[in-house]
C-alpha cells in the first residue's frame, strides 16, 4: 500500500510538473486517440514527427493527455519528447532573424527620417536667420533714409527763415541789453533825485 501511494504521489507530482508544457511527437504517424486504448476506431488524428503539442497530464498507465489546436486526446508517452526538434529551432531562429532584420529596417527608416527632420530644422533656422538679418537691414535702411530726409528738409529751409530766426535772436538779445541799460540809467537818475531831494 505504501509503494502504491508513493507511486500515485510521484505520478501526481509528475503530472503537475509536466502540465501545460510543450511536447513534440517523436515518431512518424502517431495517432491522437480519444481514449487510452490502441484501436483503429478511436483515432482522432494522425500526427507527423516534430508536431508540437500541449501536454495536459501524464497518466501512470504510460499515456499522456495532450491537445493540439482545438483537439484533445491521448498518446503513448514513449512516442513524445520534450526536446524541441531541430527543424522547429531552425524555424524559430529564422523567424527571429527575420524579425530582427525587419526591426533593423524600421530603425534605419527612423534614422533617415530623423536626419531629414534635422536637416529641415537647420534649413528653417538658416532661412529664419536670413529673414531676421534682412528685416534688420531693411529697418536700418529705413532709419537712414528718414535721417537723410530730415537732413535734406533742414538743408532746404529758405535762407530768409534762417535770417529771420537769427534776427529774432539778435533782437531779443539787444532788447535785453537795452532794457538792462535803460533800467540802470533810471536807477541812477532816481538815486540822483533822491540825493538832491535829501539835500533840500
Amino acid at each position: 500500500m505504501k509503494k502504491y501511494s508513493l507511486l500515485l504521489l510521484f505520478v501526481f507530482l509528475s503530472s503537475i510538473a509536466f502540465s501545460a508544457s510543450n511536447v513534440y511527437v517523436a515518431q512518424d504517424s502517431v495517432a491522437l486517440r480519444s481514449d487510452k486504448l490502441v484501436s483503429d476506431t478511436n483515432t482522432i488524428k494522425n500526427l507527423s514527427k516534430d508536431t508540437q503539442l500541449t501536454l495536459i497530464s501524464m497518466h501512470y498507465s504510460g499515456w499522456s493527455k495532450v491537445s493540439i489546436d482545438d483537439l484533445t486526446g491521448w498518446i503513448l508517452s514513449d512516442q513524445l519528447t520534450k526536446k524541441a526538434p531541430e527543424s522547429l529551432i531552425i524555424n524559430k531562429v529564422n523567424t527571429d532573424t527575420n524579425k530582427i532584420k525587419s526591426l533593423e529596417q524600421v530603425l534605419l527608416r527612423l534614422k533617415n527620417e530623423n536626419n531629414n527632420l534635422i536637416a529641415k530644422i537647420i534649413d528653417m533656422k538658416a532661412i529664419s536667420d536670413k529673414q531676421i538679418t534682412s528685416d534688420l537691414n531693411k529697418v536700418k535702411a529705413d532709419v537712414s533714409q528718414e535721417n537723410i530726409d530730415s537732413q535734406s528738409i533742414k538743408n532746404t529751409l529758405p535762407l530768409s527763415d534762417s535770417n529771420a530766426l537769427l534776427l529774432l535772436v539778435v533782437g531779443l538779445v539787444l532788447g535785453l541789453i537795452i532794457s538792462f541799460i535803460f533800467s540802470r540809467i533810471l536807477r541812477r537818475r532816481n538815486n540822483k533825485l533822491n540825493i538832491v531831494s535829501r539835500s533840500y
